[in-house]
């Protein structure tokens, strides 16, 4: 209330009404009018706007068909005598821990989520006795089913593996070559070669040389007692021991068979060397101890000891 001037003289001005209705009814700001009323019409609009609404975005994935992902094949060649070892029966058909040795590596291979067949390469007039033994062993699904499959050995070992990669399904486009006498192979050393090989073409799993190397001056020669001498000593650092498994994009160890009977110079002992005289490099892929190979009577001891204690 205060005093105003106007054409009539000086006025009192009442103070206008407190309107308590604003904080009876506790109505949100906005909700007055001009000229001190209120009005109803936009602050509805607001107070009642629906909520936005958005696009519906589904992301739908698809898995990948479970044979896309099935796109390597393994050879294992089972076909040695495997005569070191001193028993009456080839290395690999020896007992480890209540199964055979080969059994320990052809299951980690059948198990491993990526490998659509194995195919076992066994000596001629093998394969009927061994599908039996296999299908008694608890294998008889993946015979059934092709996962498994069994191949004829040949000649030589090169000749053994050759025929078992004829024997893999078309679509396997990588290629793994393990030796059955290192039978404590795990998933993840399978991971680890066919990823490099699917990169650099080629790969193996070896370990560097702990020891100092020497290179003899001459080859030995059959029955002779006589040492060699040393012509030089090896960088060991730069020098790895080859291990298994082997794996390749399956055009490059295709394409090395193919040239090899033009070569007579050439006996490789494993394809890693096979490829390498073809001009193709190889990644090396570090292993472990444990893929150390069966071939003497001590080493079957130690694989024996070694099964029980994984076992354990």
């Amino acid at each position: 209330m205060g005093l105003h001037s106007g054409s009539g003289g000086l006025y009192r001005r009442e103070a206008a009404p407190a309107r308590p209705w604003r904080v009876a009814n506790n109505l949100p700001p906005g909700w007055e009018g001009r000229g001190g009323g209120w009005s109803t019409k936009s602050s509805l609009a607001h107070a009642f706007r629906p909520p936005p609404v958005y696009p519906l975005v589904l992301h739908i994935v698809v898995p990948m068909p479970f044979s896309s992902r099935r796109d390597a094949g393994v050879v294992l060649p089972c076909a040695g005598s495997g005569t070191r070892v001193g028993s009456d029966r080839p290395k690999q058909f020896l007992d480890l821990r209540a199964k055979p040795v080969f059994h320990w590596a052809l299951s980690a291979f059948l198990e491993h989520e990526r490998v659509a067949a194995v195919v076992l390469v066994v000596s001629p007039g093998g394969i009927e006795p061994q599908e039996r033994a296999l299908a008694q062993s608890g294998f008889a699904f993946h015979l059934a089913s092709g996962h498994l499959r069994l191949a004829v050995g040949g000649a030589e070992r090169w000749e053994s593996v050759r025929n078992g990669v004829v024997a893999l399904p078309a679509h396997c486009r990588l290629v793994a070559i393990h030796d059955v006498a290192r039978p404590f192979v795990t998933s993840s050393d399978i991971d680890e070669v066919l990823a490099a090989a699917e990169f650099d073409g080629a790969a193996t799993l070896a370990l560097p040389c702990p020891d100092t190397v020497k290179w003899a001056a001459t080859l030995p020669e059959a029955g002779s007692t006589t040492a060699p001498l040393v012509e030089t000593t090896l960088d060991r650092r730069r020098v790895w021991l080859t291990q298994t498994p082997q794996a390749f994009r399956r055009e490059v160890l295709v394409g090395c068979y193919e040239q090899l009977p033009a070569r007579q110079d050439l006996s490789p002992t494993d394809e890693a060397s096979l490829a390498e005289a073809f001009g193709h490099k190889v990644r090396l892929v570090k292993g472990a101890q444990r893929l150390h190979k069966i071939t003497t009577a001590d080493d079957l001891d130690w694989a024996r000891w070694t099964a029980e204690k994984m076992s354990a």
